[in-house]
């Protein structure tokens, strides 16, 4: 059991950390209009909201996730939860969205890599309580759900 928690604990901080500097690099890289337009044709409106928030989302859910996975957290730590469930849900609304488009590539590799690790993450964190592993997979598939349908709907009209 505890090599379960210390393999958990370094694949959160590794991924903490990953994602983190991901949404740092964006923000830094690319500047926000050509963020928003980019948006904007996948099918994200408006496109600055989440031009702002998806990097911003990153670093918060990433930082949150490292320092669950420093402190080796508990199975009562909400913020590890919390970010585990962001972290979740930007995985696998990216992994759906490039499905989608067809458009595969390595980033949709770490879509699924940053999905199975939030995924392992939730499921380490609810060990023995199945209405709190239904309720935080159920979250993370709520989110993924709700993007990836508004964004069909935004496509569909244009």
């Amino acid at each position: 059991m505890e090599h379960i928690v210390k393999l958990t604990s370094s694949l959160d901080l590794v991924t903490g950390v990953l994602l983190a500097g991901h949404g740092i690099a964006t923000v830094r890289r690319t500047p926000l209009r050509a963020r928003a337009q980019q948006m904007q044709r996948r099918g994200f409106e408006p496109g600055v909201p989440h031009a702002l928030g998806i990097p911003a989302l990153q670093v918060l859910s990433g930082l949150g996730l490292a320092a669950a996975g420093v402190r080796r957290a508990s199975v009562n730590d909400l913020v590890g939860t919390g970010s585990a469930i962001a972290v979740t849900a930007l995985g696998g609304t990216r992994l759906v969205i490039d499905r989608e488009d067809g458009s595969v590539t390595s980033t949709t590799g770490g879509a699924t890599a940053l999905t199975l690790a939030g995924v392992l993450r939730l499921l380490t964190s609810t060990r023995g309580r199945p209405v709190a592993r239904i309720l935080t997979l159920g979250a993370a598939a709520a989110a993924i759900t709700f993007e990836a349908a508004r964004r069909r709907r935004v496509l569909r009209s244009r």
